[in-house]
């Protein structure tokens, strides 16, 4: 079983670096740095009726995007993040709607996100997999 779940966990790997490559190359770049931290809390209603909140520390990235100096800030750069206040990072600007990431690691490369839907991917893939896919018996050899 081991096999099925590194198997999936590869290809989605491959599968999201593709993706993520296509992005970066396509989109604009620009040179940003971050000056300062802003707290994000997140509301979210559970099944039985009730509230809970997720808080955050998202970095604020400061860029030139054509002259103008634009302030950039999201929640979802706020669940792993290694950067520091003055931290240089590259800013990559896509789409016609001029959708905003920075190109760190952890917020671009692979995100929370991206782990949550790998490890989900991979563990009910093998399960499939497992139940689907025959296993090979092992046998007991013998030497003449």
């Amino acid at each position: 079983m081991k096999r099925y779940f590194l198997i999936i966990f590869l290809v989605f790997v491959v599968l999201n670096a593709f993706y993520k490559s296509y992005i970066y190359f396509s989109s604009e770049k620009t040179e940003g740095h971050v000056v300062e931290f802003e707290d994000y809390t997140t509301r979210h209603r559970t099944r039985n009726g009730g509230v809970s909140y997720e808080t955050s520390i998202a970095p604020t990235i400061v860029y030139d995007y054509n002259g103008n100096a634009c302030k950039q800030s999201k929640s979802k750069w706020g669940y792993i993040n290694l950067l520091k206040i003055d931290d240089k990072v590259t800013v990559l600007i896509s789409g016609k709607e001029k959708k905003v990431e920075i190109n760190t690691f952890f917020q671009f490369w692979f995100t929370f996100y991206d782990m949550i839907a790998a490890f989900s991917l991979c563990v009910v893939g093998t399960i499939i997999l497992a139940n689907v896919l025959p296993e090979k018996e092992a046998g007991i050899k013998t030497w003449k």
